[in-house]
């Protein structure tokens, strides 16, 4: 067990990075030496420094959490991750721990139980909640979904986004075009991952092409 666990905070949002961060510090054994606004300034710190856990969000400004957690993969980062998220855990949670997550808790979460998950994976355990192990035994029963056509079950701008993610465009360059935010963009990135199945661009972009999806000009 690790005596003094080392988390790094990743939220846009200065508020909460800095509640959470005064919660966590008053708990024994947990401190927060690092604070991340966007996916890539977390790729950067958690290459440079040391940390114990990343305290991940999954609606950032310039990549969705389950990008990150494929960069963190191909990037050689494995500081575990429990994600820590607004979202319901029936629609995020499992894509998540599928992602590479060890662990997804609710924002409103109380300090005890976020301590106690972010204590458990520092042991090198997984958390889930209640909720989470039923949606896995569930998932497990149920066995893979079909993939026929999933895409079908996008939204419009959701199947925008795609199709000018599969063109290689950033974030930025997404919102701009279709002129929206890219807070935005991202969760409608999140909304597109968790209804296909897949984790990265790269995958999003192979499914496109499987699908003989019409390109964005």
């Amino acid at each position: 067990m690790i005596n003094n666990i080392k988390v790094i905070i990743v939220d846009d949002h200065p508020m909460i990075r800095a509640g959470l961060k005064s919660t966590l510090e008053k708990i024994s054994g947990i401190t927060v030496p690092g604070e991340a606004e966007t996916g890539e300034e977390l790729l950067k710190k958690a290459q440079n420094n040391r940390y114990d856990i990343i305290l991940l969000d999954l609606n950032l400004t310039d990549k969705s959490g389950l990008e990150i957690l494929d960069h963190l993969k191909t990037s050689g980062i494995n500081t575990p991750v429990l994600v820590f998220s607004v979202n319901p855990e029936k629609e995020y949670a499992l894509r998540a721990i599928k992602a590479g997550a060890r662990g997804y808790i609710h924002k409103q979460s109380g300090a005890i139980e976020i301590a106690s998950a972010i204590k458990k994976i520092a042991a090198g355990q997984t958390y889930m909640s209640d909720t989470v192990q039923e949606l896995l035994r569930m998932h497990l029963v149920s066995g893979k979904k079909n993939e026929d056509l999933l895409h079908r079950a996008l939204s419009t701008r959701e199947f925008d986004v795609m199709l000018h993610i599969s063109r290689g465009l950033s974030n930025k360059e997404i919102a701009g075009r279709l002129n929206i935010s890219g807070k935005t963009v991202s969760t409608f990135l999140s909304r597109i991952y968790e209804k296909l199945g897949i984790f990265s661009r790269a995958e999003l972009t192979k499914y496109v092409i499987k699908n003989k999806l019409e390109p964005v000009e």
